[in-house]
């Protein structure tokens, strides 16, 4: 939400002649909610059976 105010607030100086600098520090972390997902078990997916499965042909020749 900081964010967003922060540009909201540069839209609204920008129209009155003033550029605003806005920097964003990110980190490599997951937040809610793939962290929590990250650490499910797998479920099996309906409808995928292995036997329906084939070998694709080769683009590379």
């Amino acid at each position: 939400m900081i964010i967003t105010n922060a540009i909201k607030q540069s839209c609204e100086d920008q129209k009155k002649g003033i550029t605003t600098f806005i920097e964003v520090i990110l980190n490599q972390e997951l937040g809610e909610p793939f962290r929590r997902d990250a650490m499910k078990k797998p479920v099996k997916v309906a409808g995928i059976n292995k036997k329906d499965m084939r070998k694709q042909p080769s683009l590379i020749s």
